[in-house]
């Protein structure tokens, strides 16, 4: 980055404008020795270089967000396998069954004998039935 001197020094002290030759030196000796060591003579050389870059970072770039992607899957899959040993029996129960139908048509069954036989207990007087077990 050099800065351009006579835009910046109007109005300015000499230590300024000296500070501001002396960094514009260090920055173009700093780019001649950029391009000295990485062997740019060039300006097609220099482009060529930046396109190859260019496509390196997004080949990389590709590469990582289908990394980041198989793992937020591998993620849900591993939530799975946790989940599976709580859920086993469901599963079995499920296996067993010819179709999700007949497995639906199993539970609404025990539904329907669960709210028969609460239905039948509360009418049932409770301290007659203790009586009678007793």
């Amino acid at each position: 980055m050099i800065i351009d001197i006579e835009q910046k020094i109007i109005g300015k002290v000499k230590g300024y404008e000296r500070w501001v030759t002396n960094f514009n030196l260090k920055s173009m000796s700093k780019t001649l020795l950029f391009l000295r060591d990485n062997k740019i003579e060039s300006i097609e050389y220099s482009k060529m270089k930046s396109n190859k870059a260019t496509e390196k970072f997004n080949a990389l770039s590709t590469g990582i967000k289908e990394k980041e992607t198989r793992m937020a899957e591998l993620l849900e899959f591993k939530k799975h396998i946790a989940n599976y040993p709580d859920t086993r029996e469901i599963h079995i129960s499920i296996g067993g069954m010819a179709t999700v139908k007949s497995f639906s048509r199993n539970i609404e069954n025990r539904l329907n004998f669960i709210k028969q036989l609460r239905k039948h207990l509360m009418n049932v007087d409770s301290r007659s039935f203790i009586q009678q077990n007793i």
